[in-house]
């Protein structure tokens, strides 16, 4: 992997990596991480995709991993609104000019915000895939309406940039295998842990109540039938069977809206479906191969 920094339009910088394939590639795939992810997470997934003679490229979200966060207090996962990462991804692809066909492979929070770009910017990428895409997240304890107006209410107030209830700086000692909502396989749940343990710089912590308020904002914008209605490419979205994190009636919901949208359901798998065990990781490419030569974007 080849990493560089892009100034963006405000002067915050990201880091974007690309992985090469010898001789010509068959296009691009663009890997959109989810929320408090960063490039070196996704090292497997970008060595299957050059076996399959892709040009990968990806980046750290703004407010992620060695990219440059949004507050002083470099733990908290904040944004604004959502449009900020929209417009980032935008840049972003202008200033790498991604070769051949462009495929966006999009992960919970980059799945969302693959549609929203996909919507807004008509004709920029050729198809996309979406594993267990954040279209809404699952609020917990309290009803979606009460956890959107408490987080409206709190940003109304002042206090955008504080952590919501339950969030806080990253603690290795709550994260655990057993019992954890991400991946059934240990080896691949602990990726994300030792790249935390061994570069502290990557941690993120929990979100505050401005990057809910902006997950609201946007899931309302994205779940507007006329607004998925619009995107006139090929979308894959991939459920997990096992989700405790985002909404899948969400996904069913935003599916029917896309006029080439098909929804898969992986019956055993947790939320990070490109980290589960191998057995779905294998359907995934499965998947995955199908659809790209159904939809003529194979050799």
């Amino acid at each position: 992997m080849e990493t560089d920094f892009l100034t963006l339009r405000d002067g915050k910088k990201v880091r974007i990596g690309r992985w090469s394939p010898p001789g010509d590639g068959r296009g691009t795939v663009v890997l959109l991480h989810g929320r408090s992810e960063f490039l070196e997470k996704y090292q497997e997934t970008a060595n299957d995709l050059l076996a399959r003679g892709f040009e990968v490229l990806s980046f750290d979200w703004r407010g992620q991993g060695l990219s440059d966060r949004v507050l002083p207090e470099r733990q908290k996962g904040h944004i604004d609104d959502f449009e900020i990462w929209v417009a980032d991804l935008d840049e972003i692809l202008a200033h790498a000019g991604p070769a051949g066909p462009v495929i966006l492979l999009g992960h919970s929070m980059g799945g969302h915000l693959a549609l929203r770009f996909m919507a807004e910017h008509p004709g920029r990428a050729n198809a996309a895939i979406l594993t267990a895409p954040m279209i809404d997240i699952l609020p917990g304890a309290f009803a979606r309406w009460t956890t959107r107006t408490a987080a409206a209410l709190a940003v109304w107030r002042g206090f955008a940039a504080r952590y919501a209830p339950g969030h806080g700086d990253y603690d290795p000692s709550a994260h655990h295998f057993e019992g954890n909502r991400l991946t059934s396989d240990p080896a691949r749940f602990e990726v994300h842990r030792a790249a935390f343990r061994e570069r502290p710089e990557l941690r993120l912590g929990g979100v505050t109540w401005g990057w809910l308020d902006a997950s609201f904002r946007s899931a309302t914008i994205l779940r507007d039938p006329s607004y998925a209605g619009g995107i006139d490419r090929p979308v894959l979205l991939l459920s997990a069977g096992i989700e405790r994190l985002v909404s899948n009636a969400a996904q069913h919901e935003v599916a029917k809206s896309l006029p080439l949208g098909t929804i898969r359901t992986y019956p055993g798998s947790l939320h990070e479906i490109l980290m589960e065990r191998d057995a779905i990781r294998n359907r995934f490419w499965s998947d995955f191969d199908t659809f790209l030569g159904d939809n003529g974007l194979s050799p």
